[in-house]
């Protein structure tokens, strides 16, 4: 999951940057990554819902998640396929780095270190809401797992 929060990371910097030279190759070549990283992603967990069978309910608290990352890639492809270029300042950029950053760290270290105020972006609604949908579905999965881990 961290990878693949880290790939959308990298395309919302392609995307939103005003400071990212970056050709349609370019673009392309970040989509790809990000969508490699969502399938495979989707792969290993549904794979793992189907071998673990005493772990399902754990497994499952991920799932929001998931399809919270799987939206905003496509608003992402959306938002870099369109070709109406919103520009964000680096100050407007960074807290959503940081964001993004933060959560791969949250799930690598299995807790939520922080949570975020998500700024809105000009012509793209729907980005904040998913992100915001992002964050909120980690912090429900986090702490049910850390509970779950707890009465183990």
């Amino acid at each position: 999951m961290a990878k693949t929060i880290r790939s959308q990371s990298q395309l919302f910097f392609k995307i939103f940057s005003g400071d990212s030279v970056s050709t349609s190759r370019d673009y392309s070549r970040t989509q790809n990554k990000m969508r490699t990283n969502l399938n495979n992603l989707r792969t290993v967990y549904d794979t793992a819902l189907g071998e673990i069978p005493n772990r399902v309910d754990a497994l499952s608290l991920f799932s929001p998640a998931i399809i919270a990352m799987e939206q905003l890639g496509y608003f992402f492809n959306t938002a870099a396929d369109s070709g109406v270029k919103t520009t964000l300042t680096k100050g407007e950029t960074a807290p959503f780095i940081y964001f993004f950053e933060a959560m791969a760290q949250s799930i690598e270290q299995q807790q939520l270190l922080e949570t975020f105020d998500i700024p809105n972006i000009p012509r793209h609604p729907q980005i904040r809401q998913e992100i915001n949908a992002l964050q909120e579905t980690l912090t429900l999965g986090l702490n049910q797992s850390a509970k779950q881990d707890k009465n183990e």
